[in-house]
C-alpha cells in the first residue's frame, strides 16, 4: 500500500478545499513556479502576493501593459468591490487563485487590502515596478 506524501508539499496538493495549510504557487515572469506559504492563513498569502507584484509580472505582458494593469489594480484597491478585486487576481494569476479555496477568498482579499493600507510600496506599486532592477522601463 503506497504511503501518502507529507502535508504541505507540492506532491500533497489536492483539491484546494482539502489542503491543511495555505499554499499558493506564484508564477513569476520567467515562468518559474515558487511556493508562497502563508503562516498567517490566506490573509498572509494575499498580503505577500500583492507585495511581490511590483517585481513580478505575467509573462504575456510587457512593462507598459503591466503598468496599466497595476493602475487598474490600484483603482480597485481604492474602491470597495472585492469581487472585482478577486477577478483581477484571477485574470492575471489563475493558477495561484485556483489554489485559494472559495471559503478563504475573503481572507485573501483582506490580506491584499491590508498590504495596500499599511505599505507605501504597495500604494506606489506601478512606480515600484518601473524602478525595479529587472524592469526594462526607466
Amino acid at each position: 500500500m503506497p504511503t501518502a506524501p507529507p502535508p504541505n508539499t507540492s506532491d500533497a496538493l489536492g483539491p484546494a478545499d482539502d489542503r491543511p495549510a495555505p499554499v499558493i504557487a506564484a508564477r513569476n515572469s520567467l515562468g518559474v513556479v515558487s511556493p508562497l506559504r502563508g503562516a498567517g492563513g490566506y490573509r498572509s498569502v494575499g498580503n505577500t502576493l500583492v507585495r511581490s507584484l511590483g517585481e513580478e509580472m505575467p509573462s504575456d505582458l510587457d512593462d507598459q501593459e503591466w503598468c496599466s494593469e497595476l493602475d487598474v489594480l490600484l483603482d480597485l484597491l481604492k474602491g470597495g468591490d472585492d469581487d472585482r478585486l478577486w477577478d483581477w487576481f484571477q485574470s492575471h494569476f489563475p493558477e495561484c487563485m485556483g489554489l485559494v479555496p472559495t471559503r478563504r477568498r475573503d481572507q485573501f482579499i483582506e490580506g491584499v487590502r491590508e498590504a495596500y493600507r499599511d505599505d507605501d510600496d504597495v500604494r506606489d506599486l506601478r512606480w515600484w515596478h518601473l524602478i525595479a532592477p529587472d524592469s526594462k522601463v526607466r
